[in-house]
């Protein structure tokens, strides 16, 4: 099953209607460690001023390379991408 998301909100919609994990994996995180968050496959750019991030985010601090949804929230942080997790979308 694919899907295309035309924008974030569209994305959180879907994760919180069918995700049982509390916080799982979205599939996009900084690839080149330039503190910028991509989409994998698409490559397109997640970009900082994006209104579905969590307060103080996207905190780029140290390891949180990877984007996770928070269902308590709503709500896009930044995470390390070591931690093990439930994902949203297949990485490649």
């Amino acid at each position: 099953m694919f899907f295309l998301f035309q924008k974030a909100a569209d994305l959180i919609s879907f994760i919180n209607a069918l995700v049982d994990a509390s916080k799982p994996w979205v599939g996009a995180l900084d690839v080149d460690y330039n503190d910028q968050m991509y989409w994998v496959g698409s490559g397109d750019h997640l970009p900082d001023t994006n209104s579905n991030w969590g307060a103080g985010q996207p905190n780029h601090g140290g390891s949180k390379n990877c984007v996770q949804f928070r269902k308590s929230e709503l709500k896009l942080y930044t995470r390390p991408c070591g931690e093990a997790d439930k994902y949203m979308c297949q990485r490649y």
